[in-house]
């Protein structure tokens, strides 16, 4: 990497620190860079007791553009340190972007990171996928001159954009997906290519298959992750809209996929470009939150880690990890007489920077609502709908197929966290990620309940920052 490459980026960077810093909209518990633009988390891995974690970096505005890659690291999601940016892009190959990728530690050499390198926005010139090699501590990164993989590497009729490259270590050997559009049929398909490693260094690959096609209406299937829950393969890509996830079959050959389990991850858009730290059996989901506006020195936040698991009748369930109960700070109980009135108002919780957990019983008639408020009225509403069994989050409708919890109370976990809020229901099996630009008005909470519906329990606790350290 050319040093002064890299010195110019950083020094953009810390040219916004101040402004970002001062913004209260900005997060508080939730990841981002010292500045500018952040999107998709990349290269998430976990070496010598560190999470770290890679990510699409603009440095030198709070809107995408000339795509970097910037690092952290952390041991418990609660202290980061910020390290030099990792990829630049490479004038001398005619490089305008690093797109995403992952970070692998081959048998046989270094560590190494695989990514996207785009030369231009000329769709004439096919999407390149590129190496960089690293000290034994990850903080520093040379690229390879030549590709890993070309788009001859690919089937014929490939599209000239597929990318976001992913490793997976099965059974002693090293697979390799990768997003594509694919001539399929005698029509363009989206689809997830496998491919497989053929040395130990992870510097030589061969194509193998199609991994999944997509139905009609998938325009791009972005930044594909795979990974084993149990004994059972799981997919997750964002295409464009909702990140969506497919469940195999158990016990099945992961080079095999075949579908047998729908869902989506969480059922906003705002979450997207989903990563995996994988640490032995442990799944932790990360992804870009993203629509917040533009012109406050920063942009974009990581949403919070979450460990993946799987319900008894083969659902993804999802819950923020324990290490988050680190940022706890002071908290209280709400008595249970006040939770059984139709409505109150709370205006002692502090709702710009907490954690609400509780549950709520809604029969069939009944209605139930969460609302962060002010003195004018609701700023952010969450709503229960017992007749038709929905979940309402800010105008995101979601079907609350409980399956064989019908009946019982719902649970929920809610996060607030000055713009954001990130809440999970029915111990995870929904999700939804809602970026808030109101939501500093915000001075109190009101509950309401109607037609039978009743708050059983709510705690809460005021959320600690974290700390980020250079």
């Amino acid at each position: 990497m050319d040093d002064w490459r890299l010195r110019r980026a950083m020094r953009a960077v810390e040219e916004a620190r101040a402004k970002a810093e001062a913004d209260p909209m900005r997060p508080a518990f939730h990841f981002h860079p010292p500045a500018r633009w952040m999107n998709d988390p990349n290269g998430t891995i976990h070496v010598d007791g560190y999470y770290h974690l890679f990510y699409q970096l603009n440095p030198y505005g709070d809107r995408w553009g000339t795509i970097h890659w910037g690092h952290a690291r952390t041991r418990d999601f609660r202290i980061w340190e910020d390290l030099p940016i990792a990829l630049v892009p490479d004038d001398d190959a005619h490089e305008r972007h690093c797109y995403s990728g992952c970070a692998v530690l081959p048998k046989d050499g270094p560590p190494r990171i695989l990514y996207t390198s785009v030369a231009s926005n000329d769709q004439r010139i096919p999407y390149r996928q590129r190496s960089a090699v690293g000290s034994d501590d990850l903080v520093r990164w040379r690229k390879e001159e030549q590709p890993v993989l070309s788009i001859e590497d690919a089937p014929g009729g490939t599209r000239w954009d597929w990318r976001d490259p992913y490793v997976i270590e099965h059974d002693g050997s090293h697979l390799l997906v990768v997003a594509a559009l694919i001539a399929h049929d005698g029509r363009q398909r989206a689809a997830i290519l496998m491919y497989e490693a053929l040395d130990a260094s992870l510097s030589r690959w061969r194509y193998l298959r199609p991994l999944h096609l997509f139905e009609e209406g998938v325009s791009f299937p972005e930044c594909p992750n795979y990974f084993r829950i149990r004994d059972r393969w799981v997919l997750i890509v964002s295409p464009c809209g909702p990140v969506s996830y497919a469940i195999g079959p158990a016990g099945a050959d992961p080079a095999q996929f075949a579908a047998e389990r729908l869902g989506l991850v969480d059922h906003s858009a705002e979450f997207y470009a989903t990563n995996t730290f994988i640490v032995d059996t442990r799944v932790i989901l990360v992804a870009w939150v993203r629509g917040f506006p533009e012109g406050r020195g920063w942009n974009g936040c990581l949403s919070m880690p979450r460990e993946l698991g799987m319900s008894a009748d083969g659902s993804l369930i999802q819950n923020p990890i324990d290490e988050i109960r680190l940022l706890r700070g002071r908290g209280g109980t709400i008595e249970p007489r006040l939770l059984r009135s139709n409505r109150i108002e709370l205006d002692d919780i502090p709702v710009q920077s907490v954690e609400l957990e509780g549950a709520v019983q809604v029969e069939d008639h009944g209605r139930a609502a969460i609302r962060l408020s002010c003195e004018d009225g609701p700023l952010f509403s969450i709503e229960f709908d017992g007749e038709t069994s929905t979940l309402d989050v800010e105008g995101i409708r979601v079907e609350l197929d409980r399956g064989p919890s019908a009946g019982e109370p719902i649970s929920f976990r809610i996060f607030v966290d000055r713009s954001v809020v990130e809440l999970f229901v029915d111990g995870g099996r929904h999700c939804v990620t809602r970026v808030g630009q109101d939501l500093l008005r915000a001075d109190r909470l009101v509950l309401e309940a109607t037609n039978g519906a009743t708050f059983e329990q709510l705690q809460y606790w005021e959320m600690s920052p974290m700390v980020f350290r250079d």
